[in-house]
């Protein structure tokens, strides 16, 4: 199970400064698809990873409906080190006091 409360003192960590946002790391993140079935999570959540490696990037994944939550806890059972490679925030996309992201 994914303690989220690690995940975000990770983001604390990480210095973010959602007002002024001077964060100098770079991220990705996907609309993903909560109604599709499994192989589908696991395809997206994977396609995730590979880009951000790709482009060097921090990949993302924001719990912002209650399927969300479903579909991690699903993903994180079948493949157990996919999920730990991802940043997850419970937030919605885009956090008030975030004007625009370079």
């Amino acid at each position: 199970m994914i303690d989220f409360r690690s995940t975000v003192a990770a983001v604390e960590q990480r210095q973010m400064s959602y007002d002024g946002y001077n964060d100098t790391e770079k991220y990705l993140s996907f609309r993903l698809s909560t109604h599709s079935r499994l192989g589908n999570h696991l395809f997206e959540l994977s396609s995730l990873l590979g880009i951000s490696r790709f482009l060097n990037r921090t990949p993302v994944f924001y719990l912002d409906t209650p399927l969300s939550k479903k579909m991690l806890k699903s993903a994180n059972e079948t493949s157990p080190g996919l999920i730990q490679q991802i940043l997850v925030i419970d937030d919605i996309v885009c956090p008030r006091g975030v004007h625009s992201i370079n």
